[in-house]
């Protein structure tokens, strides 16, 4: 497999004389702390819900001779929604599903601090959570010899006490390197984020999150759109849950415009298929937490610009540039903010 981070290969196995059509998973870019995570979780949502994610056939955790770790998990059957027609019926089957399996993974477990997830086994301090087989998935405790200085690293090796924190980390690792495209809108975006983070204050549920459930991870039968896998669990983390919905409905409207019918249409079938099972809290500051949760995610757009469309063409970049600037402006001045 072409895409990704991470090693992937498509094989089939022999298993006693049974033929199993398997995918093999192997830790090539990402430290192994943060690849151990993914397999365990897997193994964790099969258990606790009815997500339909791969099973987990075996984990190597060290090998003499390959790159390790690496697991083998089923190749799950489906077509990836990222390759079908963008059509309303499957935009809307596929948040009905990603609210509803939010749903699910957000009652897992509620984590003491925020932050990314990680197996006990690589921390001295931190208190698992959830567990299986003898080990812990946790986020880990606040170490004591760091400072209470928003820590610039996006794969922070801690958690944090409070939701703000953890989300002030994220807003200021890509407000500090936008990408030169967007380098005009840094003032205006600082104006704006530092305004509503007072809406953060205070406390806050911290629960299991995908935070990349999009048409890449989604696999669906192209007759019905109905979803067969959801792949990809390696950035599990642990969130303010509706961030996580905020940053699910990104992805399955492609950062479309704010009132738009495509993301309309995937708000409405993710948050009432949600609320079939969980609550959203609308308190006084809900629509100003949600511009927030609309914005910070999004600077992983203007961060990460020149990386994703590397291979395109000049025009399709202008194009994803208006696209993504206009989001930020529509948001910006919406709210007195000028640029």
């Amino acid at each position: 497999m072409t895409s990704g981070t991470d090693a992937v290969y498509f094989l089939t196995a022999d298993n006693g004389g049974e033929r199993i059509e398997a995918v093999l998973k192997i830790c090539t870019a990402v430290p192994p702390e943060d690849f151990r995570p993914e397999p365990f979780l897997c193994r964790v949502l099969r258990r606790e819900t009815s997500i339909p994610v791969p099973k987990i056939y075996g984990v190597v955790e060290t090998h003499s001779e390959y790159p390790a770790p690496f697991y083998l998990m089923e190749r799950c059957e489906g077509t990836l929604a990222e390759e079908l027609e963008r059509t309303d019926e499957l935009t809307a089957t596929v948040a009905t599903a990603a609210g509803r399996h939010a749903g699910e993974y957000h009652q897992i477990a509620d984590f003491q601090q925020f932050g990314f997830l990680r197996l006990d086994t690589d921390f001295d301090q931190s208190s698992p959570t959830v567990t299986l087989d003898g080990r812990g998935l946790a986020v880990a405790d606040p170490h004591p010899d760091i400072d209470s200085e928003i820590e610039r690293s996006l794969w922070r090796e801690y958690g944090t006490e409070t939701w703000r924190a953890f989300l002030e980390s994220l807003y200021q690792y890509y407000i500090a390197d936008l990408d030169e495209r967007f380098t005009d809108l840094r003032d205006p975006i600082k104006s704006f984020v530092e305004d509503r983070f007072h809406t953060v204050n205070g406390s806050f549920d911290s629960r299991l999150s995908h935070i990349d459930y999009k048409y890449t991870n989604v696999l669906v039968d192209p007759d019905t759109c109905e979803t067969t896998a959801v792949l990809d669990c390696g950035h599990a983390t642990a969130v303010d849950p509706y961030y996580d919905l905020v940053v699910t409905e990104h992805h399955l409207c492609n950062r479309a415009p704010l009132y738009s019918p495509d993301r309309n249409r995937v708000r409405g079938a993710l948050e009432a298929a949600y609320e079939e099972t969980n609550s959203i809290e609308r308190d006084e500051e809900f629509e100003r937490r949600r511009e927030l949760y609309l914005l910070v995610p999004h600077l992983q757009a203007l961060f990460w610009f020149s990386t994703w469309f590397e291979d395109a063409s000049e025009t399709k970049r202008e194009d994803m540039e208006a696209q993504y600037r206009s989001f930020v402006m529509q948001i910006l001045t919406e709210n007195g903010y000028c640029v």
